[in-house]
Order: structure tokens, then C-alpha cells, then sequence
């Protein structure tokens, strides 16, 4: 994914043509900060790549009811937010032009449904939508559920759906970046498992699942895009170029070009900055930097460039490698085993996102991702464990 945007970033870098923030022929790719760039980003991949993931053995849970109350509450959830964005989903279907509606939210016209709510459905909505933004780790219990339980069917369909609401969340706001992290995620999940994906029943059936969910993500996707740059000069195409290859020239521009003082956790560490009441980074502050800069920050960088925005330089560099060295302690203990535990699992796809989703930017930049995964590292001790299922190695 790295190199492909890369190329992408090199294709780019030689477009004379001014795009809507910049004409990055006239941004200096620098040998320093491509260096840092990859290096960074290969120091967190690193870790993944040593790790054994040929095991053959899943472990099967305990406290299923636990697990299946999990589903339960993530299925509430999922149905909570659909009734809190009833009369928006409808008007952003009948509206049509989402590149219209997505400059309605840029402009703050319109705003998330769950402010105009009121009473006791507004306190249940707002913690929905925050637990909500962790349900991609039902991803993670949908794959589970099929290689290590006796589930039925419609139970494990219901898992899948019940992780859709950060898609929903992100429809509702003209959001790609959501949907596009739950693709991400998916792919990633169904690589950790693919060695257990041995029955044809499994295989038949994540391959239908995976058509149909994929198929419309990609789709929606494909809408958006074109209703957001099909009628700029640059074309459809010429946006499609910016959104998958501004990273590193941005990284690079950025690296040269911002020497701040003004360091900022607000996104490296959201529950701090939440408890402490530090407000989260808004226009004001994207503009305030552009004016004394020059560059612009409310863009793709990649993980380690918003490391670099908030922190600093040194900090592009010294979290990367921290990320990289708990990544490596977490896996030990996975490299030689010959046993996948679905704690384990929450912990590779939990780390694994870092990197996985960090292609647009850092994926724990909310208070709810955050949370939610503590909270299924947590839950994930009171599992147990009630013996091994044989799983063959698919080749």
C-alpha cells in the first residue's frame, strides 16, 4: 500500500497543475524526509513481518455468552444510530450530490443529527456514537465466530453488520476515510485468518460476504469521488491522483516547511486531552498555521506526518520507533505459538491499525477508538479459554 502510494506521490510530484490546495510539481521531494518517511513506517511494519502467522490451532472461548452479548450490544448500537440518522441518511440519498454535501459539512451547515437531538435519546445516541467508532473490531469476532464457533448463519451476518456503524457514522458526514478503514481493517482481519479458513462452507461464505460488503464500499466510494471532483479541471482522475498520492509530498513539505513550537497531544493522546479539556485542533488552527507557514496540515501525511504536525520532528521519528518496540513485545509471545487466541487477535488488529490504516493518517486520533479498544482488552481476559480447534493451513 506504502509503495503504491509512493508511486502515486511520484506521478504527482511531476503534474504541473494547481489542485485545490497546492500544485505539488513545485514541492521539493528532499532526501531527509523521504529517508525518515520509510524508515518509519518500515520500523512499524517490521514487527509484522517477523511474526509467524502460519499457526494451526484456534483457541476456542469459554464465556461464549459473553461474546454473544457483546454482538447484542453492538447490534443496539448499530440500530440507535440508524433512528439518530433516520431524516439525514434519507436526505443525503434523495440530495444525490455529495460533493455539494461534503462542502455543506466542511462550512458547518451541516452538522452530526446527534447535536439537535434532546433528553435521555441524546445521552444514549452520544455514547452509541462513541462506542460506535470501535466497532471495527467486530470484524475481528466475525471471523472468529466462523472459524471457531458453531454459529449459525444469520449470527454471523449479524456480527458483520453490527461493525458498520463507524461506515454509517462516516456516510452521514461524507466521510471516505471511515469506510475506507473498515476495507482496510477487513482485508487485514481475513489475512490474520486466512490460515484457518479451511472448511468450503468458511471459504464459500467469506468469499460472498466479503463480494457483497466490499462491492458496495467500493461503490459508495467510487459515487463520492466522482460527485466530489467529477466537475474540477483536474477531473476525476486528477483527484483520485491527489487522494492516493499527497502523502509523502505533503510529509515532505510539511518536514521542510513547519518548524513549530506549538506541540499538541490533542490527537496522539485524545483521553488525556478529553479529561484535561484540551479542544480538539480546528480551522481556526489549520488556518493559523497555513498563515505563518505556508503549509497546509488539514491533509493526508500518513501516521507518522500527523506524529510530525503535533509533536514535532523528533517526534516523527521517536513514536514510530516506540510503536515499533510495543508492537515487537506484544507479538513475542504470538511469534512461536502454534495457537491463535482471539485476545490475541484484538491485539494484532489493535496494534495493526496503526500501520494498516495509518496509509491516510494516525486511526487513534478519536476518544472512542481509543476507548473501545481498552475495552476489548479488556473484556478480552474474561473470555477463557475451553480448549484448541484443529484448523488446516490453507495454501
Amino acid at each position: 500500500m506504502y509503495l503504491i502510494t509512493s508511486v502515486f506521490g511520484l506521478i504527482l510530484g511531476n503534474t504541473d497543475y494547481q489542485f485545490e490546495y497546492e500544485n505539488y510539481s513545485t514541492i521539493e521531494i528532499g532526501i531527509i524526509p523521504v529517508l525518515v518517511y520509510s524508515l518509519m513506517i518500515w520500523a512499524c511494519i517490521y514487527p509484522f513481518y517477523k511474526t509467524n502467522n502460519k499457526t494451526n490451532q484456534i483457541a476456542i472461548i469459554k464465556n461464549q455468552s459473553l461474546f454473544k452479548n457483546l454482538v447484542g450490544l453492538y447490534i443496539f448500537i448499530l440500530l440507535v444510530l440508524i433512528a439518530a440518522y433516520a431524516a439525514m441518511i434519507v436526505f443525503i440519498i434523495t440530495y444525490g450530490d455529495f460533493g455539494a454535501l461534503r462542502k455543506m459539512v466542511y462550512e458547518g451547515i451541516l452538522q452530526d443529527p446527534i447535536y439537535s437531538l434532546s433528553g435521555p435519546f441524546r445521552a444514549v445516541a452520544s455514547v452509541c456514537s462513541i462506542l460506535g467508532e470501535g466497532a471495527y473490531f467486530m470484524i475481528v469476532f466475525f471471523f472468529y465466530s466462523v472459524c471457531a464457533l458453531n454459529n449459525k448463519t444469520w449470527f454471523n451476518l449479524l456480527i458483520l453488520l453490527s461493525s458498520l456503524s463507524p461506515v454509517l457514522i462516516g456516510f452521514v458526514n461524507i466521510d471516505r476515510s471511515k469506510m475506507v478503514f473498515w476495507f482496510l481493517i477487513f482485508i487485514m482481519t481475513y489475512c490474520l485468518y486466512r490460515p484457518h479458513i479451511s472448511t468450503p462452507y468458511q471459504k464459500r461464505f467469506i468469499r460472498r460476504i466479503a463480494s457483497f460488503f466490499l462491492g458496495l464500499i467500493v461503490v459508495y466510494l467510487a459515487l463520492v469521488t466522482i460527485s466530489r471532483f467529477g466537475e474540477r479541471d483536474s477531473g476525476t482522475e486528477g483527484g483520485l491522483l491527489v487522494y492516493i498520492g499527497q502523502p509523502i509530498i505533503n510529509f515532505c513539505n510539511i518536514w521542510d516547511n513547519l518548524w513549530t513550537d506549538n506541540i499538541t497531544t490533542v490527537r496522539v493522546l485524545p483521553i488525556t486531552n478529553f479529561i484535561l479539556g484540551q479542544k480538539p485542533l480546528d480551522s481556526d488552527y489549520v488556518a493559523t498555521v497555513f498563515a505563518q507557514h505556508g503549509v497546509h496540515i488539514n491533509v493526508f501525511t500518513s501516521f507518522v506526518g500527523v506524529f510530525l504536525i503535533d509533536i514535532g520532528h523528533l517526534g516523527a521519528i521517536l513514536i514510530p520507533l516506540f510503536i515499533s518496540f510495543v508492537t515487537s513485545l506484544f507479538l513475542r509471545s504470538y511469534k512461536n505459538s502454534l495457537t491463535l487466541t482471539l485476545r490475541m487477535s484484538i491485539i494484532i488488529v489493535g496494534i495493526g491499525t496503526i500501520v494498516q490504516c495509518g496509509i491516510i493518517g494516525y486511526y487513534y486520533i478519536t476518544v472512542g477508538r481509543v476507548f473501545t479498544f481498552f475495552m476489548f482488552l479488556f473484556l478480552s481476559r474474561c473470555f477463557g479459554c475451553s480448549g484448541v480447534k484443529n484448523t488446516t493451513i490453507s495454501r
